[in-house]
């Protein structure tokens, strides 16, 4: 009896199920690999960010009402259009780290940054030379002054509960909520907390 081998069609048949057979198998566990992957640096982004505004929200819980007729304001430059707005709170945060009360500021600094190589993101400044919420210029914010709290941020909206409805502007007395709308370049995130009344 003569012993006969696979001649090359059959080989390359083979090989050529073999390796739909593993790329089956493969597919999925790259899929998975990367959903895993997104979902970490998700998971990370949502930690930065409720930190950023559980800070947002102790400035203002810290608000100081004494001596300041408006110790709490939402307003906006005129050349940021509606998604430029900024957070002022004369707060007693700052006294923490020895300066005195002081009006904390947080927004997303736009056309009038004069760097154009600023990292996007949501900033905070601590401004301690008296200055009241209400005569606060928000275009003279200079991102080299503040500091980065929440990079890629490019957009940010605050909203105060007064009565029974939101308001994007507002001066005077504690809110009985506040909204924070951030915007990405791949979405949005949206945090509202009730505040304490005074």
């Amino acid at each position: 009896m003569k012993k006969r081998g696979f001649t090359l069609v059959e080989v390359l048949i083979a090989l050529a199920i073999g390796g739909i057979i593993v790329a089956a198998g493969i597919a999925p566990l790259m899929f998975t690999v990367r959903t895993l992957a997104r979902s970490r640096d998700d998971f990370a982004r949502k930690n930065v960010e409720r930190a950023a505004v559980n800070r947002i929200l102790q400035d203002a819980r810290e608000m100081n009402p004494l001596n300041c007729e408006t110790p709490f304001r939402i307003g906006k430059p005129e050349n940021l259009g509606d998604d430029g707005r900024y957070l002022a709170v004369w707060t007693s945060a700052p006294t923490y780290y020895g300066l005195p009360a002081s009006s904390v500021v947080w927004g997303v600094p736009g056309k009038s940054a004069p760097d154009a190589e600023t990292r996007a993101g949501l900033y905070r400044w601590v401004i301690s030379d008296g200055t009241m919420p209400r005569s606060l210029d928000f275009t003279a914010l200079d991102p080299v002054s503040g500091s980065l709290a929440l990079p890629d941020v490019r957009s940010v909206s605050f909203s105060a509960l007064d009565g029974a409805e939101w308001n994007d502007s507002y001066e005077g007395a504690f809110p009985r909520a506040l909204r924070v709308s951030m915007k990405y370049e791949d979405g949005e995130s949206v945090y509202e907390e009730m505040l304490p009344r005074f």
